[in-house]
Parts: C-alpha cells; structure tokens; sequence
C-alpha cells in the first residue's frame, strides 16, 4: 500500500526563475543518461503501509468509490486532513490493555497439518467499538489480522505520524494512494 506524491517540475525557458533544477547523481557523479530536461514529473513514495486493512478499507471507500483494483487514486488534501482526524480520534478512543494477540498462524504435524492460531501475550484494544465504526477492519486474501489489537493500533498511530509530516510540508504536488497484493 502506498501514498505517493507527484509533482511536476518540467523545465520551461519561458519560466525565468521558477524553474526546478534537476541534477541526477549515480554513484555521487552527474549521471549523463537522463537529460534533467526532460524530466516532467518527480514521483515520491511518502507512506508505505504493509498489511494495514484498516487503513486499505478506509482508501477503498473514501477515495477509490469502493472499487478495490490496484489501481492508482487521486487523493486530495482534505481527504489526508479527514484520515488523519480520523487516526487521531480513534488513537484517543482506544486505550490499550494487556491480552492475548494472534500474530500469524501456524500448521504442522502436532495440529495434523491444519492451521491453528499462534496466541501470544500482547496488547489489545479495550473498547474497541469507536475504532470498529470509525475506522473498521478488513478481511480478505493477504491483508493482516483483522483483531483491534497492539497491530492495529501501531498502524494508525504510524499513519498519524506520517501524516502529520506529510501535511506539515510545502505540498506543491498531488497524491495518489495504490495498492497491490
């Protein structure tokens, strides 16, 4: 899952002063086989999120009209500014407690080779039900533990973070949320 950032710097003469200069280095030398001229767009990974549902489920509804494809997505800063609102009411709501986690599971010849779940102590959400309507889970084929657990809870609290530098930067470019599993 990635939230990156696009912007355009192509090189116009007409532009005088606000032009962007770009330079390409390899190996700390100018690297002759891009002309910096014909760069139009400089494209940054800004977030990479790995198995967050949470997170996924919230892009698939509120950006990409519930079409879940792997396809890219404009995303607009006020839709940044409402997921970060979002993240932080839901890191205020949730109070984490001791408890049992699922992290993985697991199958061998002890569990006659069906797969069972590895337990293991850990944190888990106490109320969990602000978290489940504001920002739900989301099962499916290689998107992590759906529990609203310790895993759960640093995925939101990254993305928060991430946020928060994100939107506090001069955002000349646009941002585009993809996904692929």
């Amino acid at each position: 899952m990635y939230l990156n950032r696009k912007t355009y710097v192509k090189h116009w003469d007409h532009k005088g002063d606000d032009n962007f200069k770009i330079t390409v280095f390899k190996n700390s030398e100018e690297f002759k086989g891009i002309n910096p001229k014909r760069i139009s767009y400089i494209e940054e990974e800004v977030i990479y999120w790995r198995k967050a549902n949470q997170i996924h489920n919230w892009f698939t509804k509120n950006v990409q009209n519930g079409n879940d494809d792997c396809g890219d997505y404009y995303v607009s800063l006020e839709q940044l500014k409402t997921l970060r609102d979002i993240c932080e009411n839901v890191l205020i709501e949730s109070k984490l407690v001791d408890g049992i986690v699922k992290n993985g599971s697991f199958a061998n010849k002890e569990t006659n080779f069906k797969f069972k779940d590895n337990l293991e102590l850990g944190k888990v959400i106490k109320d969990f039900s602000y978290a489940e309507e504001n920002l739900p889970c989301s099962g499916g084929f290689f998107f992590g533990g759906t529990d609203y657990d310790e895993y759960y809870y640093n995925d939101v609290l990254e993305t928060l973070n991430s946020l928060n530098e994100i939107l506090n930067e001069d955002n000349i470019g646009d941002f585009y949320y993809s996904s692929s599993w």
